[in-house]
């Protein structure tokens, strides 16, 4: 029996009891307001729940954290409640690490295709920042960071031989400065 169901009964119980004025009459009419305002609540907690649990059921989680949110305010302190908004707050959190993630590797590997080396170093910086599970982070990376540096030494090899070039036309080292262009 549920504790409005308990109130009803209470209620109809204090009925039967004669007052000797109004005062007693005009005390049952507000407790039977509050039961039924109780009632009302009841019911749209119960709707607001039964659609959070369908929405969770299919993955539907912004859908039902409104509606489990929406449960607590009609019946605050649930722990059944808060636990599916903390869980669902939880999973938002980690598909939000995970598309970070995703972007910052994807931007990481199109920046050393296009030879944008700082830019793919900044990428995958951020990629390893992302809060998410190490392993999956180190399957997902693989070589990438490997590639990124031989990529940044090459680069800084290449300028290193054309500044030397340069230097040395510029002296008129004409054979020096062939070999620094071709290596």
């Amino acid at each position: 029996e549920s504790n409005i169901e308990k109130a009803k009964d209470a209620y109809e119980k204090a009925k039967l009891v004669p007052f000797d004025d109004n005062s007693g009459q005009t005390t049952l009419a507000s407790i039977l307001l509050d039961i039924n305002k109780l009632e009302e609540k009841s019911k749209e907690y119960n709707a607001s729940l039964a659609i959070a649990d369908e929405a969770y059921t299919l993955k539907e989680y912004d859908r039902a954290l409104t509606n489990y949110k929406k449960a607590e305010d009609y019946l605050p302190g649930t722990s059944y409640v808060n636990d599916k908004i903390t869980e669902i707050e939880k999973i938002q959190r980690g598909a939000a690490s995970k598309k970070l993630f995703n972007e910052a590797k994807e931007n990481a590997e199109s920046a050393l295709v296009n030879g944008e080396i700082e830019t793919a170093l900044e990428s995958y910086s951020k990629a390893v920042s992302v809060e998410l599970d190490e392993e999956y982070k180190t399957q997902q990376l693989g070589d990438l960071g490997d590639r990124i540096a031989r990529e940044r030494e090459r680069k800084s090899a290449y300028i290193k031989y054309i500044t030397s070039a340069d230097s040395a036309l510029a002296l008129e080292n004409f054979d020096f400065a062939r070999n620094s262009y071709n290596k």
